[in-house]
């Protein structure tokens, strides 16, 4: 379809749109009062809540994550259906004490407010953005953060949409009639067929407002992240978080043993890796806490493993056979 007979397509469309008004305008203005929400939903502006501070393992550069709410991002429609997380646009920043980075995040303004009753909750929510940061922007964060005290950290823009879509200020018609001639042809071979009548108009249209409303420009991933429990009687559904998503490397094959005592040697674990992509043990970030291995090798592998019983992190070691690219780390396992 040309341009000549999209344009003519649309006047056709915005004809019918005056029958359905003389044919029956309660329905009409049913469809307008429904537009004049959709749209004020869709050019609503996130409202940041509160920010939290990680940094990028290879380079250690703070990474300051602004966690917004967003009515544009829509709740769950029924308890089994994941709770959704957008990721916008990273900005670099250098600021008194060096360079830093932000990132915003929004959710819908209800869900967070459920999050934030419960302290668990937030800390997970911080840790599983941490995890769709890293997917969407491809970069590798550590897993340790803390919360700052600023509610927003970096310079925010005047129209709050910036820090999301490419066209904040952009006032484009939810119901844009040439989108929708477009989809009519795409769907049926021959647009007018679509329109036969002001009632098949008005479903078509409805649904040509939800697609519009689901779609941001330059940063449309969004990820499932939590998932609505079920209520007992008259109290409060949970809100739990249920899904990590996976980073954008490789996980590398990695075995763990527990060893016993014996011979000079403590009740220890050995995390034997596998890593045929590194060269050189400097290629490798390791962090190793009592409870958790981190391993990062830049645009290659990443590992964050959780150990089943507490280590004496002080104490380990790790060692890097070149020749058949394995990384064996020792902790001794802590006494109790």
């Amino acid at each position: 379809m040309d341009s000549k007979e999209m344009q003519e397509q649309a006047n056709y469309i915005w004809n019918r749109l005056d029958d359905l008004a003389g044919s029956d305008p309660d329905a009409y203005k049913k469809f307008i009062e429904t537009q004049m929400t959709e749209r004020e939903k869709f050019m609503s502006a996130p409202e940041p809540k509160f920010c939290f501070e990680t940094f990028i393992i290879d380079s250690k550069t703070p990474v300051f994550v602004n966690v917004c709410t967003w009515k544009r991002i829509p709740p769950p429609v029924d308890d089994n259906e994941a709770v959704k997380l957008l990721t916008g646009f990273k900005t670099n920043h250098k600021g008194p004490k060096g360079k830093y980075i932000t990132i915003p995040i929004a959710l819908n303004d209800k869900i967070l407010e459920e999050i934030l009753e419960t302290p668990g909750d937030k800390q997970e929510m911080m840790k599983l953005s941490i995890h769709v940061i890293q997917a969407q922007h491809k970069i590798s964060l550590s897993s340790h953060f803390k919360e700052c005290r600023d509610i927003f950290k970096g310079d925010l823009p005047a129209n709050p949409r910036a820090l999301f879509v490419e066209n904040p200020n952009s006032d484009t018609s939810i119901m844009d009639a040439s989108k929708l001639a477009e989809k009519c042809q795409a769907q049926t071979g021959k647009g007018a067929d679509i329109l036969s009548s002001p009632e098949i108009l008005l479903q078509n249209l409805a649904g040509a407002t939800a697609e519009t409303d689901t779609v941001l420009n330059g940063t449309d991933l969004v990820k499932n992240l939590t998932e609505k429990g079920k209520s007992n009687g008259d109290q409060k559904p949970n809100v739990k978080l249920i899904e990590e998503i996976a980073v954008p490397v490789d996980v590398p094959v990695h075995m763990l043993q527990e060893h016993a005592a014996g011979n000079g040697k403590p009740h220890r674990f050995t995390l034997k890796v596998n890593l045929p992509l590194v060269e050189s043990v400097a290629e490798c970030d390791l962090e190793i806490s009592q409870n958790e291995v981190e391993l990062s090798v830049e645009k290659k592998y990443y590992l964050k493993f959780p150990l089943p019983r507490s280590i004496d992190d002080e104490n380990t070691s790790a060692r890097f056979v070149r020749k058949n690219n394995l990384l064996t780390i020792t902790m001794p396992i802590a006494r109790t």
